[in-house]
C-alpha cells in the first residue's frame, strides 16, 4: 500500500495505490476517506490495524498559517486499506495537535509502537516558538476506539 500526499491545494481525499507483488507493480489511484491528507506516514500496529499520521490541509486560499495548522492520526483496518471503493472503507480520525502561530506550519511526522502498546508520535510544529520545534505525543489504540466488552 502506498498512501499519497494531497498536494493539490484543494483538500482532496488521500489517494492510494496497491501492490500485490511486493512493489514490483502497482494498480490504481483509489480514494480513501481521509480528506486533506498531506504527508501521510503509515504502518501496521500490533493489533493488525493501520495507523496513519498526517497534516490536514483543507485547501482553498492560503498556505502557512491558513491551512497548515492541524495534525491528525487516523486508524483503519487492513481490509479498508486494500479496498478500492471509498464506500468500502472506514477511518477514525483523531485530532492530535493544533498550531496557533500566525505562520503555522506542522507535520513531517513519524511514529513507533512499543511492546506495551504505547504509540509514540513525533512531528515538528511552530506554535509558540519563533522557529519550528519537535513535539512528541503518547497514544494508545483505545484513544481511537474503545475495546468491545
Amino acid at each position: 500500500m502506498a498512501f499519497l500526499r494531497e498536494n493539490s491545494g484543494e483538500g482532496w481525499d488521500c489517494y492510494k495505490s496497491i501492490s500485490y507483488d511486493q512493489g514490483e507493480s502497482w494498480i490504481g489511484l483509489f480514494r480513501m476517506p481521509l480528506p486533506g491528507c498531506h504527508r501521510p506516514i503509515s504502518g501496521l500496529l500490533q493489533s493488525g490495524r493501520v495507523l496513519i499520521t498526517y497534516r490536514f490541509m483543507q485547501g482553498g486560499k492560503g498556505w502557512l498559517g491558513t491551512w497548515t495548522q492541524n495534525f491528525f492520526a487516523a486508524l483503519t483496518d487492513q481490509e479498508s486499506a486494500k479496498a478500492q471503493d471509498r464506500r468500502d472503507q472506514w477511518t477514525r480520525i483523531l485530532p492530535v495537535d493544533f498550531d496557533r502561530s500566525p505562520v503555522a506550519d506542522l507535520g513531517y511526522s513519524g511514529w513507533v509502537q512499543f511492546e506495551d502498546g504505547e504509540i509514540y508520535v513525533v512531528q515538528y510544529i511552530v506554535d509558540d516558538a519563533p522557529k519550528g520545534q519537535i513535539r512528541g505525543y503518547s497514544l494508545r489504540e483505545d484513544d481511537f476506539l474503545l475495546a468491545a466488552e
